[in-house]
């Protein structure tokens, strides 16, 4: 594995002359870095002591002494196993992890460890560690994960309750660098999911586009939940999903470029059914995008539930191709605020059906970056 982590620098953007809205550029991801071992650990140095730690009824603190480790499945982890790398990063593991249960009410723990995994057959549901059952309060920390485009997702995690993912760096994947939806509609989440300085790039089927939306993003957010510091960079469709049950969703510190291409509409922040009352704040946009923002319609197979209702983007830049955020059909409640919109060039908000789709509070925002003509406002169905 070669990762090359690309620091953002912090930085105020101004932009358009003497009525510029002051931006500060996203917080950077943290990396995978150094962290305390546990007091009294089993040490494994072979991927044999490995499953026979893992056999254990009894929870265990098990350290991975530096090398490889392979099987030809996923190893499994349940009731509450913590597993660390003796040096970060420099215990691998060329198999999957599967984390939970039917029956433990014990999340585990998994920190430190890379993940460079060649072969399909080896991953867990398609991930190189999935989080499932009943335990919660899984923690994933200090990763870096590599799916050589031969796997579905980095991380799939069904299970949110309780659960921490931070500081993952995630690398070569078919449709999902972190994936967090327990795939449930209006599952109330007691305690939300944090997931923070995640890295992940290079999302896309071997057909850039062909999963119809339904995949290739980046980061996928379908529960209760605070982000902080993502970047994310290359995917083929969308940079960050948001949708299933993400109610009170909060999401900040996003740096998204490099999606899609010219020749396709990509989204970087692509809001589906159901995002509801949800934050998102220093967002930095492009300029490599063509829709910055996209809410998804109130489409009559889902009730005519609007797939947005209830969000606030503030405190940011969108510098795309098209449109800087479409609000479609059914859209309620959007705030936009305090934002600046650079190089769009048809406008910085589209609508669809103004009967329906109620936008308000667009005060303090920056339009003058955008190409000569471009629209502030515009009415249109699929404007780009």
């Amino acid at each position: 594995m070669n990762f090359m982590v690309r620091p953002v620098i912090a930085a105020l953007l101004l932009v358009g002359g003497s009525t510029a809205v002051a931006i500060a550029a996203p917080a950077a991801p943290v990396p995978p870095g150094a962290y305390p071992l546990p007091a009294r650990p089993v040490f494994v140095r072979t991927s044999a002591e490995l499953r026979q730690a893992l056999a254990s009824a009894t929870p265990l603190d098990v350290v991975l002494r530096d090398g490889v480790y392979r099987s030809e499945g996923p190893f499994t982890v349940v009731c509450g196993h913590r597993l660390y790398a003796e040096h970060s990063g420099r215990a691998v593991l060329a198999a999957g992890l599967s984390m939970g249960s039917d029956d433990c009410a014990i999340g585990g723990r998994v920190q430190g460890i890379a993940f460079d995994l060649q072969q399909a057959a080896t991953a867990s549901s398609g991930a190189a560690v999935e989080v499932w059952g009943s335990g919660r309060g899984t923690v994933l920390a200090d990763l870096t994960i590599d799916g050589h485009r031969v796997l579905d997702a980095g991380i799939i995690a069904r299970q949110p309750e309780g659960l921490k993912i931070q500081r993952v760096l995630a690398r070569n994947f078919l449709s999902w660098g972190v994936q967090v939806d327990a795939n449930e509609f209006d599952v109330a989440v007691v305690e939300p999911a944090v997931l923070e300085d995640l890295d992940v790039a290079n999302v896309s089927r071997p057909a850039p586009g062909s999963s119809d939306g339904t995949a290739e993003a980046c980061i996928w957010v379908g529960n209760t939940a605070t982000g902080r510091r993502f970047r994310v960079r290359n995917c083929a469709w969308m940079g960050v999903w948001t949708g299933t049950a993400a109610k009170n969703l909060r999401l900040s510190d996003v740096d998204i470029d490099g999606i899609g291409s010219p020749q396709r509409t990509s989204v970087g922040l692509y809001l589906e059914h159901f995002t509801t009352d949800s934050v998102f704040e220093r967002f930095r946009i492009g300029p490599d995008v063509t829709i910055g923002v996209e809410c998804e319609w109130a489409d009559p197979a889902w009730n005519s539930r609007p797939g947005c209702d209830g969000i606030l983007i503030q405190d940011s830049l969108i510098q795309t191709r098209c449109v800087g955020a479409y609000l479609d059909d059914g859209t309620r409640n959007a705030t936009i605020r305090r934002t600046a919109f650079v190089d769009q060039q048809r406008a910085a908000i589209a609508t669809f059906n103004k009967k329906y789709n109620l936008l308000y509070d667009t005060s303090g925002n920056d339009y003058s970056g955008m190409k000569r003509g471009a629209r502030i406002v515009l009415e249109e169905n699929n404007p780009c």
